[in-house]
């Protein structure tokens, strides 16, 4: 932010134009009147770090962990390590290690599998107690556990369908 001079505000008020929400500043200096607008980011309108990043504007962030566009301010945590971030290099990425010994790139694992393993980048450190949670729909969920740097594998062996027992 490049701050010319300073100057005396006399009003101030935001408004909807042309779906955008922007905010008008009117100064009085000697005797001109001036108007300027400052756009708003809706940062909500965006629902993939990627978009947020690269179209939500420079007061929107991703936030990683609730996978949320918003404004530093409404991300939890927000000054840690990868929790708020705004550059697509930050980005979370997932990507999922496939069992090249069956060379299928099909997400079916036989029915005797122990773990599926995934690398992902950009994982932000959790505090003390905090802990990543595989989910399987109705069959259940297990504990992220870390590998190796950025290797992750879920457990698989206590997985049973819900409800049925």
């Amino acid at each position: 932010l490049l701050i010319l001079s300073i100057i005396s505000v006399t009003a101030s008020i935001a408004v909807k134009i042309d779906s955008a929400v922007v905010v008008l500043v009117c100064t009085q200096q000697e005797v001109r009147k001036h108007i300027y607008h400052f756009p708003i980011e809706k940062c909500s309108n965006f629902t993939d770090c990627a978009s947020c990043i690269t179209k939500g504007g420079k007061l929107c962030g991703w936030c990683s962990l609730e996978s949320k566009c918003s404004r530093r301010s409404k991300c939890a945590n927000n000054n840690y390590l990868l929790r708020w971030v705004q550059l697509q290099l930050q980005c979370i990425s997932v990507e999922l290690v496939l069992d090249s010994a069956s060379g299928s790139d099909a997400y079916i694992f036989p029915a005797d599998a122990k773990q599926i393993i995934f690398n992902i980048e950009n994982l932000p450190p959790l505090f003390h107690q905090e802990i990543y949670e595989c989910r399987f729909g109705s069959y259940g969920s297990s504990n992220l556990t870390q590998i190796s740097n950025n290797s992750y594998a879920c457990d698989l062996t206590n997985m049973t369908l819900q409800g049925t027992g």
